[in-house]
């Protein structure tokens, strides 16, 4: 049962199905312990970088590198514009990629910074 719904779970692709499992494993399991909740976000954090074009999240304690797609980005004059207003925290690589400098010791902050940060590359 639980390959199966880990299956299910990596193949979902939009929100709504997110939001449908999510209600799903509720009714059949009960409040969802904070593993299974951090599965959820990172799939949703897939579905996000698939919008935004992005490849690869590298995250670690200090902060989190994103590669888009044959380094390409929807606006890239709205994002060095993002670049520019973050006060340095947000910078370009050599390899073009991008490093966002943030403290995230905890997992379920590093998760959340990083779904916040690419809904707002979303929204450039």
């Amino acid at each position: 049962v639980r390959l199966g719904l880990y299956k299910r779970i990596g193949s979902l692709e939009k929100p709504e199905e997110l939001l449908d499992m999510r209600e799903e494993l509720v009714d059949r399991f009960g409040p969802i312990p904070s593993e299974v909740e951090n599965l959820l976000k990172t799939v949703e954090i897939k579905q996000l970088c698939r919008q935004a074009n992005i490849e690869r999240i590298d995250a670690g304690a200090k902060g989190f590198v994103i590669g888009f797609h044959n380094n390409n980005f929807k606006s890239p004059e709205k994002l060095v514009d993002l670049i520019s207003r973050s006060g340095g925290s947000i910078k370009v690589r050599p390899d073009q990629k991008i490093f966002i400098a943030r403290n995230l010791d905890n997992y379920a902050q590093r998760l959340e910074n990083i779904r916040n940060f690419v809904i707002q590359l979303n929204k450039l």
